[in-house]
């Protein structure tokens, strides 16, 4: 549900690309933690 409100933002705004990117990298750190746990 939230990922398809942040993709439909990301076609209304520029500089979508280094959003997506942000993330990404905000999914494989929290991937990481919980592997951590």
């Amino acid at each position: 549900m939230i990922q398809k409100k942040v993709l439909i933002n990301l076609h209304q705004q520029s500089g979508g690309v280094r959003k997506i990117a942000d993330l990404e990298k905000q999914q494989n750190d929290a991937l990481r933690r919980l592997h951590a746990l």
